[in-house]
């Protein structure tokens, strides 16, 4: 109907020249999801000035856990609103344990494939 393919690229050039990443398609394997949601995580970790702002917290959001067990926290990897299995751990109820202990998760998935996380995604898949 439209006949734009000549301006696509004069599109995405004034778009990407306004900040926007472009992307054909969403995360869509287990490691690229993850990856995503560290950042997201990391994100919010960085704008965060007080412990009270983890708590209260919807608990399938995020890797922390709503409330603090004494002078603890539990983090755990999710994603699609499910936890994933073996990640859980507590840290230390600081902004900086929490932001240290995400970071070095981001950087373990890194160092995986896809088909590390098949298992994750076949056991998601049988829900």
């Amino acid at each position: 109907m439209y006949q734009m393919e000549g301006n696509m690229s004069v599109i995405k050039g004034l778009l990407e020249k306004r900040g926007i990443t472009l992307s054909n398609s969403r995360a869509s394997g287990p490691r690229s999801r993850l990856l995503q949601q560290a950042d997201v995580m990391l994100s919010k970790l960085s704008k965060f000035k007080s412990m009270s702002e983890l708590d209260n917290e919807a608990v399938t959001q995020n890797w922390w856990s709503p409330k603090p067990n004494q002078d603890q926290r539990r983090i755990v990897m999710r994603y699609a609103g499910m936890t994933v299995d073996d990640t859980s751990a507590y840290v230390p109820n600081t902004l900086e344990a929490i932001t240290n202990i995400i970071t070095e998760y981001k950087a373990a998935i890194m160092e995986t494939s896809d088909a590390d996380w098949a298992a994750e995604e076949a056991k998601r898949k049988k829900k």
